[in-house]
């Protein structure tokens, strides 16, 4: 990517999270984005083809670290599969906590597509379903509903609705799916 060009993402990812934290990220459209950058929609749909692939960049660097934290705890045969699975829960309700509206966005926008077949479903059902026994024919199906038990929908519900804390919501979420 041209220079001009990465300087033009940055200041587009700069600006999407002043006006996200300022007003909500659904309360911000793209056009606004654009308005108060002074730069044409074209410009802004090159780099974002729209408001979810925006927030979906804008939270990938915290993706990153938190499969890195997975990666550690996996690769340590000393922390028990119940420990794993409830580090998993644990830090992954703290990322929906942190990015709650974001993740809105990015869910309903592939809610026209299949959030299961996208990168993040991918790599985090790889790691709930490594926490059964290679054995356990419904692993996968497990891991699956673990997942779908945590989407941000059911999480904001649990959360706001039943007025569940997170350490009560992974309690609930450990004894459903041990």
């Amino acid at each position: 990517m041209r220079k001009d060009a990465l300087e033009n993402r940055r200041k587009i990812e700069e600006k999407a999270v002043k006006l996200f934290n300022t007003y909500g990220v659904e309360s911000v459209s793209m056009n606004r984005i654009s308005q108060e950058l002074n730069i044409g929609m074209g410009t802004l749909y090159r780099n974002f083809s729209d408001k979810a692939a925006l927030c979906y960049q804008l939270i990938e660097n915290d993706f990153v670290l938190l499969f890195e934290q997975f990666d550690v705890v996996q690769q340590n045969r000393q922390i028990s599969g119940n420990d794993k699975r409830i580090f998993y829960i644990d830090h992954f309700l703290e990322f929906k906590e942190k990015h709650i509206e974001m993740l809105n966005c990015i869910e309903q926008q592939e809610q026209k597509s299949d959030f299961r077949s996208s990168e993040m479903y991918q790599k985090l059902h790889h790691y709930f379903c490594n926490l059964y026994d290679a054995t356990d024919e419904l692993r996968v199906f497990k891991a699956d509903m673990l997942l779908n038990a945590m989407t941000t929908h059911s999480y904001h519900y649990q959360k706001e609705q039943r007025r569940l804390s997170n350490e009560t919501f992974r309690m609930y979420l450990i004894t459903l799916f041990s």
